[in-house]
């Protein structure tokens, strides 16, 4: 479990270098327990479009220099490669982010203008993966965590919305919950 103390200190560690996306207030939320809120943290404001740069990022700035020095690798389906390539920007070494087939050119292409090196390798995201951690001599720890700060918030629960054309779904990216004491 994360610690409010942990988060507190990440959010600190990425003001300087991440955007203070806003929160919404949607309202009541319909059917659900009285006093109870919808709040929506607009990470799709943040600089690589999605919340994925914060973890990146945080990841970055708390490894020991001598291993970020050697670069960053990952596979990704998108938005997570591209908190990679911002947090590779940040610290100004190389960056390749391996990507499936099925990932859209367009994915690839941001990830280029954010200065890193794609591999397209796999039909799926766990071939990329595959790949990317046997043919890199020192693959990087995958980023995977939200960091969240919301004042006066007693839980939070991470979700993000994936559009699949013709259907409406949503997928939880963390689904457990932390409460604060």
């Amino acid at each position: 479990m994360i610690e409010l103390a942990g988060i507190e200190e990440a959010a600190r560690r990425l003001a300087p270098h991440l955007r203070h996306t806003p929160v919404l207030d949607i309202g009541p939320l319909p059917g659900g327990d009285p006093g109870s809120r919808l709040l929506l943290k607009l990470e799709n404001l943040q600089v690589t479009g999605s919340f994925k740069a914060r973890g990146a990022t945080n990841k970055v700035l708390t490894l020991p220099t001598t291993q970020v020095s050697r670069g960053l690798v990952t596979a990704s389906g998108g938005n997570h490669g591209l908190g990679v390539a911002f947090a590779g920007r940040l610290a100004g070494v190389p960056t390749t982010i391996y990507l499936p087939a099925n990932v859209p050119p367009a994915k690839g292409v941001k990830l280029e203008r954010w200065g890193a090196k794609v591999v397209w390798e796999g039909e799926v995201w766990d071939d990329a993966n595959r790949l990317a951690e046997r043919r890199e001599p020192n693959p990087w720890t995958f980023l995977e965590l939200v960091v969240r700060h919301l004042p006066d918030v007693p839980a939070i629960r991470v979700h993000h919305a994936r559009h699949i054309p013709g259907h409406h779904t949503r997928h939880s990216s963390s689904p457990s919950a932390r409460n604060r004491r």
